[in-house]
């Protein structure tokens, strides 16, 4: 039996409560100490990457436009029998804009989970096609997404309920998931007239400076 020794009266720095749920809402995920939530945290970052890279919200976007997800707006509250996933929309915006905007993220969000699942389905038979959903050069990520999934669930269903969204996804990792090959690109590539000004081989990205102009690429 868990019982309370000690009160101490600081005050809570990255963690709010939220009334209306009773969770406790925290809001610097990737700062904390515990394993789950820094994973929870690399999750959505990866989430959103892709989301923002693959054009999911083209047709949302010609309503709110240039409106992309950003990881710094996501918090994460608690409370006895589940997480919540939170997002901090603009609370000056119209009625209209604020909706549309809470739809472009559940979207987002669910279409993600939903290539996620697909990604564990189709790891046994054939793990490149398994990562293809990604779309071109999102690999890596789709990797990196179902790697945290696996290590998250501890092969226990993990049930998620986007909001809007009819259907739940159901996520259960059966076994660790395959590292993507490398597939080389055959395809001629010029550089003529640019500088390399950064290489991030994590991500395999590289940055080309043209005069004031700047353009990024992919190397293999």
């Amino acid at each position: 039996m868990r019982k309370s020794v000690c009160e101490l009266s600081l005050k809570r720095s990255d963690i709010e409560l939220d009334v209306t749920s009773l969770a406790l809402v925290f809001t610097q995920l990737s700062r904390s100490g515990n394993n789950t939530l820094k994973d929870i945290s690399k999750l959505i970052s990866v989430i959103v990457r892709l989301s923002n890279s693959r054009g999911e919200q083209n047709l949302a976007k010609k309503e709110v436009k240039g409106f992309k997800l950003k990881a710094s707006k996501f918090a994460l509250g608690i409370t006895a029998d589940r997480f919540d996933v939170m997002y901090d929309f603009d609370a000056d915006n119209h009625q209209d804009l604020f909706d549309k905007e809470i739809s472009i993220v559940c979207a987002a969000i669910s279409s993600q989970f939903q290539t996620i699942t697909s990604c564990f389905n189709l790891m046994a038979e054939d793990p490149d096609k398994a990562y293809q959903s990604a779309g071109k050069n999102n690999s890596a990520s789709l990797y990196e997404a179902a790697k945290i999934i696996d290590r998250l669930s501890g092969r226990e269903e993990i049930i998620i309920a986007v909001t809007g969204e009819e259907r739940e996804v159901k996520l259960l990792p059966k076994s660790s998931p395959l590292k993507p090959s490398v597939k080389h690109s055959e395809e001629l590539a010029s550089f003529v007239g640019y500088e390399i000004n950064v290489v991030d081989k994590k991500i395999e990205t590289l940055l080309l400076i043209r005069l004031k102009e700047r353009v990024s690429g992919q190397y293999h």
